[in-house]
């Protein structure tokens, strides 16, 4: 209970919508090549890459960055797309 009223535990707030929306697509595009699974050392060096920066998003989603956080997701979209394509 005294940890409650310390400072610096103060609770970010939720993250908008769009930016969970954002993350779940991103989340799903990436299973989806996983499951499909890379035909080339390019697709694959691509998918890394964009595993990689969509942790970096979810990193900065949970510390209340929502702003790198959407950097973030939307770089991985881009990444993982041109894979799926």
């Amino acid at each position: 209970m005294v940890a409650l009223a310390r400072p610096g535990f103060a609770q970010t707030p939720a993250p908008p919508s769009s930016l969970v929306t954002l993350e779940k697509e991103v989340s799903l595009k990436i299973a989806h090549v996983r499951i499909k699974g890379p035909t080339n050392a390019a697709d694959l060096k691509q998918l890394t890459e964009a595993e990689r920066v969509a942790a970096d998003g979810e990193k900065a989603m949970a510390a209340g960055d929502y702003r790198g956080a959407e950097q973030d997701f939307l770089r991985a979209n881009v990444l993982i797309t041109v894979i799926s394509n």
